[in-house]
């Protein structure tokens, strides 16, 4: 079940990202469609996206919704996930994305996003067995222009910076 847009998603940006991901996952070809007489955008403007969230800074929305993308897809392929995570599950793993970027909020002061991540569930075996699955894995904001980042294998170019430890969040599979 692919389910429609998440309803944890909002603001600007990746919702669609987010649910082609969801059909790939599911082993369904993304191709294109040829049917212009059923195919319309609906226009809006940036003051219509934003206009019923708490921040009106798209690039901070948009960088929240990656880390969300990629976490919660890295965390259903982990657990062998063809279903969507639950409702509440999306909803706090967004609320403690949301968190760490809004403390950032792109303070050059402050060191950049990384949240460090862990999940486990139960995979299938013969018989009287189970497999136990563990994993965990971080995800870090890098600033292409200038170089700066906090990931701890170092810098994309120029100097590292190893001051940030990574805000950590587990997610197991229910």
């Amino acid at each position: 079940m692919v389910e429609g847009y998440n309803e944890v998603m909002r603001g600007w940006g990746g919702e669609g990202d987010d649910l082609y991901e969801r059909l790939r996952m599911l082993g369904l070809a993304e191709g294109a469609l040829s049917l212009p007489a059923f195919l319309a955008s609906i226009s809006h403007d940036d003051s219509e996206r934003m206009k019923c969230t708490e921040c009106d800074d798209k690039e901070l929305f948009s960088i929240t919704n990656s880390f969300y993308m990629q976490a919660k897809h890295i965390i259903m392929w982990m657990q062998g996930r063809r279903t969507p995570l639950g409702l509440g599950v999306r909803e706090s793993l967004m609320q403690h994305i949301r968190h760490i970027i809004r403390v950032w909020s792109r303070d050059p002061a402050k060191p950049l996003p990384s949240i460090a991540f862990s999940t486990a569930g139960l995979g299938w075996m013969p018989s009287h067995y189970v497999l136990h699955k563990k994993g965990s894995f971080t995800l870090t904001l890098a600033d292409l222009a200038t170089g700066r980042s906090t990931y701890a294998a170092g810098p994309i170019s120029g100097q590292s910076d190893n001051s940030s430890i990574p805000q950590n969040i587990s997610i197991m599979a229910g």
